[in-house]
């Protein structure tokens, strides 16, 4: 029998936990927002990541091939190469592939037991 983990909050760390745990065990999520990576933000990943967990291809929306450091307005640098040092990703796109075989439950608020006793 497979033990049950719950992860509290299934934005990037917690879909990326689910997504190393779920062949080992059985995984349920609970997100208060209501849909996985809801939270709007640019989602900026370094190609190492892809080391750690691959990054399919229909998530991707744009490469990353370089960048400008500014300090107080002034451009300190710059650098670009052939191949990408990184995506911007579809963020829920992303999550939502993260969390393939994992039990979600959407827009519910947790309740531990004895919360709200005094």
């Amino acid at each position: 029998m497979m033990r049950m983990i719950h992860i509290v909050g299934v934005g990037p760390a917690g879909a990326s936990l689910a997504y190393y745990l779920k062949d080992e065990f059985k995984v349920r999520g609970y997100e208060i927002r209501k849909s996985p990576g809801a939270k709007p933000c640019a989602w900026a990943v370094p190609k190492s990541l892809e080391k750690y967990i691959k990054i399919p291809e229909e998530v991707i929306l744009n490469e990353i091939h370089g960048q400008k450091i500014y300090l107080n307005n002034e451009l300190l640098g710059e650098n670009y190469q052939r191949l990408p040092q990184g995506y911007i990703l579809n963020k829920p796109a992303f999550i939502k592939w993260l969390l393939d075989g994992v039990d979600v439950k959407l827009s519910k608020p947790i309740k531990f037991k004895g919360q709200g006793q005094n």
